[in-house]
């Protein structure tokens, strides 16, 4: 049988005193175990965020090579300990901009010490700047701009010494993107303080079910329409315009025309 050329780069490398033993370098958050008395030392393998929401960002200090290409953030805590005898569970803790969605940072942690749990949320908030179209409002806790807010994913499960389960196998690709319903009732020709919000969120907020949120199961972000009405034996005057904050809507007075 012809000799291995060494030279070779493969993506797994055979211990040559144990062939049967396979260290898996190339497999994110793949777990190194090791056994010292009865404690179990954990290191995973190092692991990325790749946010391709966020090209735009101002923070690209460590997170890529050039400001156009997609940032990519460490995944951080990658070592630790629990016994032999412990059933141990690790999760990924991802910090991201409730209102944007970019993600800030990331790191590995034991599942029973999620201590940004008050902090979590399901989805993101529909931004309204109608005040009377159920405004959704950032908690206190998630800072000034939404950028204390967290999310967890399941990892890995231990029994002792014994991996018994990864859930994260590859690097994270992630596409969060906020929603904001725009209003402008200074600008040139608005004339109604009452306005119509054409951001309509189809899930609900079960903390407060008048906020106009996408928390829910599969919360979705519905899109109204504006359509020009049709009856029978009427003519619809209705005049349209839009620019990059409103549609304006102009019916003229048939009094204005009467002389």
């Amino acid at each position: 049988m012809a000799e291995t050329d060494p030279n070779k780069t493969f993506h797994v490398k055979g211990v040559r005193e144990n062939e049967a033993a396979i260290l898996f370098y190339a497999i994110p958050f793949f777990p190194e175990i090791t056994l010292q008395n009865d404690t179990v030392n954990v290191t995973f393998n190092q692991g990325y965020i790749f946010d391709h929401a966020n090209m735009k960002t101002d923070d690209f200090d460590g997170k890529t090579s050039d400001n156009v290409s997609i940032p990519r953030i460490e995944v951080t805590n990658l070592e630790h300990t629990h016994t032999e005898s412990a059933t141990a569970k690790y999760s990924l803790e991802i910090q991201r901009n409730r209102k944007s969605g970019e993600v800030i940072k990331a790191q590995i942690v034991n599942s029973d010490a999620k201590s940004q749990g008050d902090n979590t949320f399901r989805n993101f908030i529909v931004e309204n700047e109608i005040a009377s179209a159920n405004q959704e409002t950032l908690p206190t806790s998630a800072g000034s701009n939404g950028e204390n807010s967290y999310v967890y994913m399941d990892l890995a499960d231990f029994e002792g010494f014994e991996l018994k389960e990864l859930y994260v196998r590859e690097n994270i690709h992630v596409y969060y993107r906020g929603f904001e319903q725009l209003y402008n009732q200074d600008a040139d020709g608005v004339g109604s303080d009452e306005p119509f919000p054409l951001l309509q969120a189809t899930g609900f907020n079960t903390d407060d079910f008048t906020q106009n949120t996408s928390t829910g199961a599969n919360g979705m972000i519905g899109i109204k329409a504006i359509v020009r009405e049709e009856r029978d034996s009427q003519t619809n005057v209705l005049q349209i315009r839009h620019d990059n904050e409103q549609i304006y809507l102009f019916v003229p007075d048939l009094a204005d025309h009467e002389h």
